[in-house]
Parts: C-alpha cells; structure tokens; sequence
C-alpha cells in the first residue's frame, strides 16, 4: 500500500510542477484546464490510499473519484477534437458536457453506477450497481474515440503542426488508453482489479509528453523519429551532408547543392510527385521548381 501512496504522490507532484511549466509556456487554456483535472483525479487518488491506510475510506470519495473519471474522458476526447481541428466533430462537445453532468449525477445521488465501496485486499473498488456496466462502456468508447480521432487527424491535417500534434497526442496517450482495455474488460469478467495504481503514473507521463507539443519553445517534429518515415529520412539525409561539410570532406557550394535537392525531393514526395503541389508548399512559381529540377537532374514531365 505505501509503494502506491509514493507512487501517487510522486505523479501528484509532477502535475503540479507541470502546472507552473505551463503558466510561462503560453500552453492553451484547454491544456491547462485538463491538468487540473488530472491533479484533482490524482489527489484524490492519493486522499484515498491514506484513507484506506488508516482503515476507514470515505463512499464519498470514491463517488467523486468516478465523477471525475467521467469528467477527464469526456475532456479527453474534447481535447483530441481541439487538436485535430476537425471541425465536424466540434457539434460533440455540448453532448460531451451534458453527459458528464447527468453521469456526476448518477454517481453521486444514486445507486444506479455505484452501489458503495468494496475491499480487494491492497485497495478498494466500486461496488458495482445495476447501470455499472454503462461506465465501463463509456470509458472504451472515450478512449475509441479519442485514438480514432488522432489517427484521422493525423493522416487528414489540417496543417504539419496539427499532424505533429496529432502524433504527440496519440504517443502521450498510448500508456492510458493500454491500461483503459486491459483494465476495464478484466473487471467486467468479475476480477478484482483497481488501475488507480498505475492511472497515475500513465497520465503524468501523457501530460509531460503532451506538454512537448504544447510549447512553443520545446515544440519539435517527432515524425522524424519514426522508423522508416519521410522525415527520419530527410533528417538523416541532412545530419549526413553537415557532418561531411564539418569534416571538410566536401565544399560549401557542394553543401548548399545537396541540401536543396534534399529539400525537393522531400517536398516532391509529400506533394505526391506533383510539382504544382509541391512549388505551392515550397511557396515558389512552378517554373521555378521545373528549373530547379532541371538543374539537379530531377527533371519532371
């Protein structure tokens, strides 16, 4: 028990740190909304495990931990539409909030959800109502939507940053959303199972990551860590040419030669070998480009 007291007051204390972060980040005002929201989950968390520890835990509690559960799902998925602006999801959010508000209510006024507080040994757990199961689904369907809408937005940008954040967002968020289908489905088959344990550790993890393509000062491109993407390419294509240059193994005029059909090549692939769409995302006339080709042996027709 106090292994997951620590272990949660540790992540407790990273969010906060993370809140401080955020005030001189110039974070969105939606980010730092879901880290309270994380915090508060988290603390309550933690009130819980000292709770449990002295022998006596509050009902109340444990109602307000699952109230906010609904309210961090239903965040999450609003946070993945802000990120993906995908602005036919946006008509969502009303219903999202509505939702949270009738679930809270559920929860705390009555025994549809939660019936009061069962011991699992190391820890406790919701006694399971007759509406239980509703929870259970709304988590999957939350975190369904959550990874569907990152994955769509990331291979439908609206722009490169929003497909980088997309990507940031679906990375940060993979820790929650394998503990979310390992956790739930097993205590839908009847194990004594509580995920308050490792849920702390998962969100501090999303949130620091999340903080990355939050920034503008720490922002960068993480497709170029991808195996085998067009951007890792590119970027070792580029780490290659300077580390030659620096070793005085070729000319600067050599340098800036190969550093431009780099360039092209990597904006002809993106634009799907169409020199419009590529002259269009290089900002440059088209009969610009086709002398550029020409000139590197790239030639189109």
């Amino acid at each position: 028990m106090s292994f997951f007291v620590v272990t949660a007051l540790i992540a407790l204390l990273f969010k906060l740190y993370i809140l401080l972060l955020v005030r001189v980040s110039k974070s969105s005002g939606l980010f730092f909304g879901m880290i309270l929201i994380f915090a508060l989950h988290n603390l309550v968390e933690v009130i819980g495990y000292i709770q449990f520890s002295s022998g006596t835990i509050s009902e109340i509690l444990l109602r307000l931990y699952y109230a906010i559960t609904f309210c961090l799902l239903s965040y999450m998925c609003i946070y993945a539409i802000k990120v993906s602006h995908l602005k036919q999801l946006k008509p969502l959010i009303i219903p999202l909030c509505g939702w949270v508000v009738a679930a809270s209510l559920a929860v705390f006024f009555t025994d549809y959800l939660i019936t009061g507080i069962q011991t699992i040994g190391y820890s406790v757990t919701a006694g399971k109502g007759l509406y239980y199961p509703v929870f259970s689904v709304t988590a999957l369907i939350c975190l369904i939507f959550v990874v569907y809408t990152l994955i769509y937005g990331y291979r439908n940008p609206a722009s490169p940053k929003v497909q980088i954040q997309c990507l940031y967002t679906l990375f940060a968020m993979s820790p929650v959303v394998v503990v979310g289908f390992v956790v739930i489905p097993l205590m839908s088959f009847g194990v004594e199972i509580n995920a308050s344990g490792i849920l702390p550790v998962c969100t501090t993890l999303f949130l620091l990551i999340t903080l990355q393509s939050e920034s503008k000062h720490r922002f960068t491109d993480i497709r170029r860590f991808l195996p085998f993407s067009r951007e890792r390419r590119t970027a070792l294509e580029v780490q290659s040419i300077i580390s030659s240059y620096s070793m005085d193994e070729i000319s600067y005029k050599q340098l800036s030669t190969e550093f431009e059909k780099i360039v092209i090549k990597h904006k002809l692939e993106q634009a799907g070998e169409s020199v419009g769409a590529a002259a269009k995302l290089m900002k440059m006339k088209r009969s610009t480009l086709y002398s550029m080709l020409e000139r590197h042996g790239l030639k189109k027709d």
